[in-house]
């Protein structure tokens, strides 16, 4: 058997999420609650860009961005094995709302590499 072969499937958890607009912490802890509720079905869960925030902010993207590592606070401490998570959001840059996706282990400090030009960081 090929080392290919071998491996185990990727188990990918594609989630439709509609965020309460503007309702970050909130939005965080249903992120958190439904990431723990796939320990045992997922390896990678996935949610669509701007789940924490909604979309059509009016103007209230500034409000609704967060650094890279005030996101990671706020998910806090992942269950034991826990899947990853890729979650879009606005991430606070430079002081500006920027719409990035974060993609990382649940929990973890990480920041994007500085010269690689992608919306997608992988940590």
């Amino acid at each position: 058997m090929s080392s290919i072969e071998a491996r185990p499937p990727l188990r990918v958890a594609l989630v439709q999420f509609k965020p309460t607009k503007g309702d970050v912490p909130g939005n965080i802890r249903a992120v958190r609650d439904l990431v723990a509720s796939q320990v045992d079905h997922a390896d990678l869960v996935v949610f669509p860009e701007a789940a924490l925030s909604g979309y059509f902010l009016e103007g209230g993207v500034a409000e609704a961005a967060l650094s890279l590592e005030t996101l990671v606070e706020m998910l806090g401490v992942p269950p034991a094995d826990a899947p990853d998570l890729a979650v879009g959001f606005y991430a606070l840059i430079q002081q500006c709302g920027l719409s990035r996706t974060f993609s990382g282990r649940l929990g973890c400090a990480a920041r994007p590499p500085k010269d690689v030009p992608s919306d997608i960081w992988d940590f």
